[in-house]
């Protein structure tokens, strides 16, 4: 069953639906790279980005992309928890701090 509310989008939409994006997940150093090859620029204020861990939250920082959250865990679950506390803090986490 489709999680409601979850749009994804083929890679050449990305940069012209940022502004409709409220929460942006990085799963591996590579994406990171990517996007922000597929942005070019300054993102809006109100995204929210989350890491799946470390090493992906270095790829972000490298490719200027601003890191609110990381992940626990590298799981699925991980990555869902950190939404929720991320969105429900208005886009602050504990995790966000420990970069």
């Amino acid at each position: 069953m489709p999680t409601q509310g979850l749009n994804i989008l083929q890679a050449e939409a990305i940069s012209e639906k940022l502004e409709l994006m409220d929460l942006v997940v990085f799963s591996a150093p590579s994406v990171a790279k990517r996007f922000a090859e597929l942005v070019a620029g300054a993102l809006p204020q109100k995204l929210r980005t989350i890491a799946i861990g470390q090493p992906t939250a270095k790829a972000m920082a490298r490719a200027s992309i601003p890191v609110h959250a990381i992940a626990t865990q590298p799981t699925p679950r991980g990555l869902a928890d950190a939404a929720k506390d991320l969105l429900l803090l208005n886009g602050t986490t504990e995790a966000a701090d420990s970069k």
